[in-house]
């Protein structure tokens, strides 16, 4: 019988994609009226969004300008999540090069940790997926234009993960 490791032990780790000018994709209109909204032309922006989920809520967010890089990960690992990490916990995070880094390892194993990489292509065992699910439906609606909003809005977006709710996206995935 396999040995299962308590949810509360358990830490998500993965990054995403963020954009000033993300826009909503839908919206409510009476019936048989379309409903039009404009976008402004311009040059929008793309940044890195990673952070953790627990069952306690969401930890270590940071926001980078650029893909992230394998640097750019272990620095993050080094000073902000290796400080919250506890002895017996679990972190697990996806398969790309980035994440794969000795360094990580290494940093994670410190603490007392233990590092578990998903399968490939298997979005759907990680629960912090649907938390950037709800965040970028967050962004959409705030319509941030610039990096500072896109940064106050995030801010604003992690204070209405509630612990049950980070609870309930790790039972929704399995564990």
């Amino acid at each position: 019988m396999r040995k299962r490791i308590p949810a509360e032990r358990l830490v998500f780790l993965d990054e995403t994609a963020v954009q000033t000018g993300l826009l909503r994709m839908s919206g409510w209109g009476e019936t048989s009226q379309r409903v039009v909204d404009h976008q402004p032309l311009s040059h929008w922006k793309t940044f890195t969004f990673l952070c953790a989920v627990r069952t306690t809520g969401l930890s270590a967010p940071l926001v980078l300008e650029g893909a992230m890089t394998g640097d750019a990960f272990a620095a993050w690992v080094e000073q902000s999540l290796a400080p919250t990490l506890k002895r017996g916990e679990c972190v697990i995070l996806d398969n790309v090069a980035p994440h794969k880094d000795e360094r990580i390892e290494r940093l994670v194993h410190q603490t007392g940790a233990k590092l578990l990489y998903l399968p490939p292509y298997s979005p759907d065992l990680n629960p912090i997926e649907n938390a950037y699910s709800k965040l970028k439906t967050l962004l959409r609606k705030a319509a941030s234009k610039t990096f500072e909003t896109l940064c106050t809005t995030l801010a604003e977006a992690l204070d209405r993960f509630s612990p049950s709710e980070c609870q309930n996206y790790i039972r929704y995935c399995g564990y």
